[in-house]
């Protein structure tokens, strides 16, 4: 009989610098390695530099990673390796790949940061693993993002609870990351998964904090084409009309804090929210709370098992 395949996980984001210095690089790999245009270049830095001159993903990619290694120590996952790496920083998801394949692992496990499907951000990263990994000669499974599991909707209510405690006459907002309308991403598909989901996390709350919600989309591109709307800014006259007088905001696609939770959510649109004599609340995102690791653990079990 032959021995068992060693099996690894790769889990995959986009990205972020882990200083400023970090920021032109990944840009370039943003841009496919042709210049990045100097206003381009100049805006990130600039918001990286509010944001502390860093962005946290990388170190919370790195602690889910340390926490499922501990899960497959104690026999929760069949792993025998798990290593992050990211689409447009280092460690790139080539390292990544190479170091499980060095560690003896001929199956890999695709772990996405991206709770919910869509071709920039789940399948385009998938693809750059299976072509690492073909070049390694190992085989690739892939999980299904962890926002489709009941784990990820439970610990997004809960968050979403606390930030409602003591908020006045709250809107709930949901948000995700806009996609264009190009033909380039599956758009329905993306827009159905986050409509359902937003759906189950107002259900888990309680009856009297059930109140009205909004969803709309944040950080659209620069590129030309129109991008999924409504714009999340477009819940501040949606609250007018209802009288509402805090918008608790839940970054639903977001399963982690990086630039478009710190800067798009939590300044940019403050800011306007502020201005237009309103109060700004956020629910936290899933990090790498244990809640968060149980919807990791889920879907690389269903995986793994399938």
């Amino acid at each position: 009989m032959s021995a068992a395949l060693k099996t690894g996980a790769v889990l995959v984001g986009f990205g972020g610098p882990r200083n400023l210095d970090d920021v032109e690089p990944m840009f370039s790999r943003i841009f496919g390695g042709a210049p990045v245009p100097p206003p381009v270049l100049r805006a990130g830095l600039q918001k990286y530099e509010l944001l502390g001159g860093s962005s946290p993903l990388p170190r919370i990619a790195a602690e889910i990673a340390s926490k499922l290694k501990i899960a497959a120590g104690h026999g929760e996952l069949a792993l025998d390796a798990v290593e992050p790496g990211f689409q447009f920083s280092e460690p790139l998801v080539a390292d990544a790949v190479d170091l499980v394949t060095g560690a003896g692992c001929q199956r890999l496990l695709y772990l996405s940061l991206t709770p919910f499907h869509s071709n920039s951000a789940y399948f385009a990263p998938l693809e750059q693993v299976r072509v690492a990994a073909r070049a390694q000669g190992a085989e690739v499974v892939a999980a299904e993002p962890i926002g489709l599991t009941p784990e990820y909707v439970a610990a997004t209510a809960t968050r979403l609870q606390a930030a409602l405690k003591g908020a006045i006459e709250p809107l709930v907002v949901f948000t995700a990351h806009s996609l264009p309308l190009d033909g380039s991403e599956d758009t329905k598909r993306y827009d159905d998964e986050l409509q359902a989901t937003a759906e189950q996390v107002m259900q888990l709350l309680p009856e009297e904090e059930r109140g009205f919600w909004f969803f709309g989309y944040t950080s659209r591109g620069a590129r030309g084409a129109s991008w999924l709307e409504p714009e999340v800014s477009e819940a501040i006259p949606c609250a007018q009309k209802l009288d509402s007088k805090t918008l608790v905001v839940c970054p639903l696609g977001f399963a982690t804090d990086h630039m478009e939770v710190l800067y798009d959510l939590d300044i940019k649109l403050r800011g306007e929210v502020e201005e237009a004599g309103l109060s700004y609340r956020r629910a936290e995102t899933l990090g790498s709370a244990d809640d968060a690791l149980a919807a990791y653990i889920h879907v690389a079990k269903e995986a793994l098992n399938a």
